[in-house]
């Protein structure tokens, strides 16, 4: 309707995924040293119960963070907050 877009500009609207607004989350966490360099994350399991997803959730956005190098995971001691994290952040 040619109407409302003479009232207002539209943008396409996204759909962000549950991973995403989790790796999003953390990000600000590390960003606001509640999780400072070297800490250790919770548990899949705990991260997951938080924020109301399935492990997978939890292990995809593990993943990206992993990628984008703010954390590690460390087989059998948990997930970590590099000590150097790439400052993209």
């Amino acid at each position: 309707d040619i109407t409302v877009q003479k009232l207002f500009e539209c943008t396409k609207v996204g759909v962000v995924r549950p991973y995403e607004q989790i790796v999003q989350q953390v990000e600000d966490a590390i960003r606001d040293a509640r999780y400072p360099r070297g800490s250790k994350l919770p548990t899949e399991r705990e991260l997951a119960e938080s924020f109301g997803v399935s492990r997978s959730v939890v292990r995809e956005a593990i993943k990206v963070l992993a990628t984008s190098g703010l954390v590690e995971s460390r087989q059998g001691s948990g997930i970590f907050v590099r000590n150097d994290p790439i400052p993209t952040i």
